[in-house]
């Protein structure tokens, strides 16, 4: 019985502090959101910068073959169809 009251307690004391100070759980939450989208503006810059990374090496690939005189260089990874 004794654990049960204590437990109400515990739980009314909570429940009274957040609607006392719900700009402090509005604040820690908003905090967490801006975190959370920085995270993952972060590691969409990330797989951009490697995907621009791997368009500038494939660009340089066929600009050599194209110099060497090698149809790779022209057409790319799309040659016409025969």
């Amino acid at each position: 019985m004794k654990r049960v009251a204590v437990s109400m307690f515990v739980a009314l004391f909570l429940l009274g502090l957040f609607i006392e100070y719900w700009w402090v759980l509005a604040l820690v939450a908003a905090g967490y959101c801006g975190l959370r989208a920085w995270q993952w503006w972060q590691i969409a810059e990330e797989e951009r910068r490697r995907q621009d990374e791997m368009t500038a090496a494939r660009a340089d690939y066929e600009h050599q073959q194209f110099m060497a005189g090698n149809s790779i260089g022209w057409y790319g990874q799309y040659p016409p169809a025969r």
